[in-house]
């Protein structure tokens, strides 16, 4: 599946200044292109396309606060001793 979304403000984490009007061209789960990209270039066919009405994307952005429980927390952290991981033993 090809997503084009188009009218974003773009944050990209290089330090760049924000860029409006930006595009991002998504490929099944891989983003291809992210920044300016002419009218002429966007994709047509096979493509849904999104126009997000300027707001803001910041590509690879991923979720790093995360509570798997606030039960049982002693027995997380056993689990976690030695570097074995909790998804190995609760299931």
């Amino acid at each position: 599946m090809r997503r084009y979304l188009k009218n974003a403000r773009l944050i990209d984490g290089t330090e760049r200044p924000v860029q409006e009007q930006a595009a991002l061209v998504i490929e099944a789960d891989t983003i291809m292109h992210a920044g300016p990209l002419p009218a002429s270039d966007a994709p047509r066919e096979s493509a849904t396309t999104i126009d997000l009405g300027g707001r803001t994307v910041i590509p690879g952005l991923v979720e790093e606060h995360l509570h798997l429980s606030y039960n049982n927390v002693k027995v997380i952290a056993d689990l976690m001793k030695g570097g074995r991981f909790v998804t190995q033993h609760l299931s």
